[in-house]
């Protein structure tokens, strides 16, 4: 009886745009120590993600936009796999000092769009993560469902429930989004402002390869587990893997 072989392949280097929402809420005090506002949070969860990236495969690239109110501005327009460019790049974004009631893509998904036949050429797979801040404001778009031209992933910064929030409604919204325009798996995750720790565990789970992805359904990390302290009690941490 011949034995089973199992055939290799190669798995594209990815080009990462990570769009920045830049609403003042950025700059809101955070509330965890070791992070003074949700703009250091962020970033300390964006440094690690790039960092780890870079750890398992080099080839990646990364470039970086802001969102403010329908319009995109570059940060680091040049795709690049150097270390000191990434953070100075991550150290140039900065919250909006005034807040804006309208929220809209459709220039961001152009720009990727023009990216993502350049990376085809390159034989590279084009990524866009965004990071999403306004629980009040729905955000649109006006970009054909067909073309499915790149991974689109989302991490939604959202605010505790008000009357004034629409976090369901906006989450719903991404996830429409995502689902209908990302060539590959894409993910959509949910966090609270500020919690450095939970942000990045949920980080953690966007390091997967969109060519390796499942669907997120069928996902179930991070999650909870229990460990008994020395005085007997069960003690819940988050868990990445």
């Amino acid at each position: 009886m011949s034995g089973y072989f199992l055939p290799s392949s190669s798995f594209a280097h990815e080009d990462i745009l990570i769009c920045v929402d830049v609403d003042p809420i950025l700059d809101r005090k955070a509330e965890v120590p070791g992070c003074s506002t949700n703009m250091d949070c962020t970033r300390a969860a964006l440094r690690f993600f790039d960092h780890a990236k870079l750890t398992i495969n080099p080839g990646h690239r990364f470039a970086f936009c802001t969102l403010s109110q329908s319009s995109i501005s570059w940060v680091g327009r040049e795709f690049s796999s150097n270390v000191d460019s990434v953070l100075a790049a991550l150290l140039d974004i900065s919250a909006d000092s005034s807040s804006h009631e309208h929220a809209d893509v459709t220039q961001l998904f152009q720009i990727v769009a023009c990216e993502a036949t350049r990376c085809e050429k390159e034989s590279r797979i084009l990524r866009v993560i965004l990071i999403y801040c306004r629980s009040r404001v729905r955000p649109e778009h006006h970009w054909p469902v067909d073309p499915n031209l790149f991974t689109l992933d989302v991490v939604f910064l959202c605010e505790e429930s008000s009357v004034e929030n629409r976090g369901q409604n906006v989450y719903n919204t991404l996830v429409e989004a995502v689902a209908d325009i990302s060539k590959y798996a894409g993910y959509v995750i949910q966090c609270f402002h500020g919690l450095v720790f939970a942000l990045l565990s949920h980080m953690c789970v966007l390091l997967s390869h969109p060519q390796q992805r499942t669907a997120q359904d069928e996902i179930d990390i991070p999650k909870s587990l229990m460990m008994k302290s020395r005085k007997g009690k069960e003690v819940a941490f988050d868990c990445c893997w």
